[in-house]
C-alpha cells in the first residue's frame, strides 16, 4: 500500500508540534553527535525544521521508525537506509530544498499534463519533483517494470523499498562487471520499451541509475525525470536513453553494438523517423 498527502494535509503543519530534540534520534548515529563542522553544515542542511516535520509525519502514520544509515549523498538529494515501524528496511530520499539543480528540473516539469501551475518557488519545485518521482514509481511499478516500489511521500520526503542483500545496498551497475552484459543489456531495452509502449519514458536511463543485486535482478531508480508521451520531448529522451545505455555497455564490454537497432527495436523506424528526422 502507497500513501500521498495533498494540500489540505499540508495545513496540518502549522498545529503540528514536533519534539525535535526527540525526531533527532531517528536519524543515522553521524548526525546524533555533531562532532565536526562539516557534520553541522550537513545536518542543518538536511534535516531542517520542515524535514523534521515531513519525517514526524511519516513516522506518524507508521512508514517509517529511524534512519539507520546513509546510502548515497548526492547534489540533488540524500539517501537513507531506514526502518519502518515493523522493523523492515526501507530506502528514504530526503531532496535537498536549497540544491542548485532545480533549474534543471523545469524541463521535466514543464511539458508533463500532469502538473500544472507549478510555482517558480524553489521550495515548491523540489515538493513537486518528490510528488512526480513518487507518482512515476507507481505508474512504473504497476506497468511491471522493475523499480522500488512507492510507499509514501511528504514535501521533499520520499519512503519506497530498499534495494539490497540483507543490509548492504545494492551496487549501481557502473560498479560491478557483469558475466553476461548481453543478457542485461536486452532486459533493459526491453523495460525501456515496455515504458513506451505505456505511454512513459525514463528520460534519465544509465549506468548510475540501474542498482543491481544479481546477474538476473535488477533496479532503475532515480525516476524523477520520467515524464509521459505527451510530453514535447518524451520522443527525443527515449532515444538519449536507448542509445547512452547501448553506448555505456559498448564502452564498458567492447560490445560494438549499434545504438540506432535498439532504437528501432523500441519505438519504430516510422516514428523515430517522424521525430528525429533521420
Amino acid at each position: 500500500m502507497s500513501v500521498e498527502f495533498n494540500e489540505e494535509e499540508n495545513l496540518e503543519d502549522e498545529i503540528f508540534e514536533v519534539d525535535e530534540e526527540l525526531l533527532r534520534q531517528v536519524l543515522p548515529k553521524r548526525f546524533r553527535k555533531e562532532k565536526t563542522i562539516e557534520d553541522r553544515e550537513i545536518e542543518n542542511w538536511v534535516f531542517d525544521r520542515p524535514t523534521l516535520i515531513a519525517l514526524a509525519k511519516l513516522i506518524n502514520k507508521g512508514y517509517l521508525s529511524e534512519l539507520v544509515s546513509t546510502i548515497s549523498m548526492g547534489k540533488e538529494a540524500n539517501v537513507f537506509r531506514g526502518k519502518d515501524s515493523a522493523g523492515f528496511p526501507v530506502a528514504v530520499k530526503i531532496y535537498k530544498k536549497d540544491t542548485t539543480l532545480f533549474k534543471d528540473m523545469m524541463p521535466y516539469l514543464d511539458g508533463d499534463p500532469r502538473f500544472k501551475r507549478i510555482k517558480r518557488k524553489r521550495s515548491h519545485i523540489i515538493y513537486t519533483w518528490c510528488q512526480k518521482e513518487f507518482k512515476n514509481l507507481q505508474e512504473f511499478y504497476e506497468i511491471g517494470v522493475p523499480v522500488p516500489k512507492p510507499f509514501a511521500y511528504r514535501d521533499n520526503v520520499l519512503v519506497m523499498e530498499f534495494i539490497g542483500i540483507d543490509d548492504i545496498p545494492a551496487p549501481r551497475l557502473k560498479d560491478i562487471v557483469l558475466e553476461d552484459p548481453r543478457e542485461m543489456l536486452n532486459s533493459i531495452i526491453e523495460d525501456i520499451r515496455k515504458l513506451y509502449e505505456n505511454g512513459f519514458v525514463h528520460a534519465d536511463m544509465s549506468e548510475y541509475n540501474i542498482l543491481v543485486k544479481d546477474e538476473s535482478e535488477y533496479y532503475i531508480i532515480d525516476v524523477g525525470q520520467g515524464v509521459p508521451l505527451a510530453h514535447p520531448m518524451a520522443y527525443r529522451w527515449v532515444v538519449r536513453d536507448v542509445v547512452n545505455i547501448v553506448n555505456y555497455f559498448n564502452r564498458r564490454y567492447k560490445l560494438c553494438l549499434d545504438p540506432k537497432k535498439y532504437v528501432l527495436e523500441v519505438i519504430g523506424e516510422e516514428i523515430l523517423a517522424d521525430y528525429l528526422m533521420l
